[in-house]
């Protein structure tokens, strides 16, 4: 402002009184405030049950370790609590001894429902792991990752594809990587493989996809247990 309107602020002068000054001049509009021009995101939330090995796999080390801790004396840290949760979650999303995954499954469903040219579909995890593990298991489906640990050349070729290939495709994002300086309103559906600790992370990864230019709703799909669903937003525990 002392460039391009002078007068208006000084060198020096307090930061609330620079405000003040210069508010006039700006136009700001929040998301929350222009809502209503944008379209809706429609949550489908999926309860899933884990079953067969996966199931007994995670039964193993839950109650292994409880019951070692019960005899040995050993105090339940914050530390190893949260171990013990980091590995119940990517359990939960797929077993690697058996490579069985009630997610997967569930998830082959909708990518078998992704047959437009309009069909896009971002698949987040918090675990490099399990997308690779979901990568794998895609076969023929067209799909790029996006990760941490990948050249920024290759980000901005995923990246590049998703947007301009035509569907059915899929990008398969860490919420790490993903979560935030991204604008990625080409797509059509996004599926949470795993809940983060943190809502408000999850919601910032969602609104990745829900920018303004947007055409159409975005389908969100979450993958919940069971009893997750039925205690609903006051219960904290999230695959």
């Amino acid at each position: 402002f002392i460039f391009i309107k002078p007068g208006i602020v000084d060198v020096g002068m307090p930061p609330r009184e620079v405000q003040t000054r210069i508010k006039p001049h700006f136009l700001r509009r929040r998301k929350k405030e222009v809502l209503s021009e944008m379209p809706p995101i429609l949550i489908q939330d999926v309860p899933l049950e884990l079953s067969g090995v996966q199931k007994d796999a995670y039964d193993e080390i839950w109650f292994g370790r409880r019951s070692l801790a019960a005899s040995d004396g050993i105090p339940a840290t914050e530390a190893s609590l949260f171990a013990l949760l980091t590995k119940l979650k990517q359990l939960c999303n797929f077993d690697p001894v058996s490579e069985e995954s009630v997610k997967m499954d569930a998830l082959n469903i909708a990518l078998e429902e992704c047959t437009g040219t309009d069909d896009k579909i971002i698949i987040f995890s918090q675990y490099v792991q399990t997308l690779k593990f979901i990568s794998k298991r895609m076969g023929s489906f067209p799909h790029d990752i996006y990760t941490g640990q990948i050249s920024e050349s290759e980000k901005e070729k995923g990246l590049e594809n998703f947007k301009q290939l035509p569907g059915p495709r899929a990008l398969l994002i860490s919420l790490r990587a993903g979560g935030v300086g991204l604008n990625i309103q080409e797509a059509s559906t996004v599926v949470m493989f795993d809940r983060w600790w943190n809502p408000a992370v999850e919601n910032q990864a969602i609104q990745r996809a829900h920018r303004f230019g947007r055409t159409g709703p975005l389908h969100v799909i979450r993958f919940l247990r069971s009893e997750e669903r039925r205690v609903g937003k006051e219960c904290r525990s999230r695959w």
